[in-house]
């Protein structure tokens, strides 16, 4: 799980790269996992890795949904995000809570 989690993580870094973004500009994720490997060690696992590419206070909302099936046969997790790239007229500021 944690590999593949890695692997699609890494190709979507990748992605928003080439259209002048980051993972910092996520704001929201959702998995959509196989039911038969569903559990709280699954979820412990994935968050373990989401950490390596999110940092605080960049965590996008996230959903993890249990599915039957995957279409490809192998895959253990699909991910799904949204992002929003701004542009260079763009102001940003990012609320943390601790304001």
């Amino acid at each position: 799980m944690a590999e593949q989690v890695r692997t699609v993580l890494t190709h979507r870094q990748h992605a928003l790269e080439d259209l002048g973004g980051s993972l910092d500009d996520v704001v929201k994720m959702q998995l959509f996992v196989r039911e038969e490997v569903l559990s709280r060690e699954t979820q412990a696992a994935i968050h373990e890795v989401r950490a390596d590419f999110f940092d605080r206070p960049h965590f996008p909302a996230s959903t993890m949904v249990g599915v039957a099936s995957l279409l490809h046969p192998d895959a253990l997790v699909e991910i799904e995000i949204e992002a929003e790239i701004p542009d260079d007229e763009w102001e940003t500021t990012v609320l943390t809570g601790e304001e």
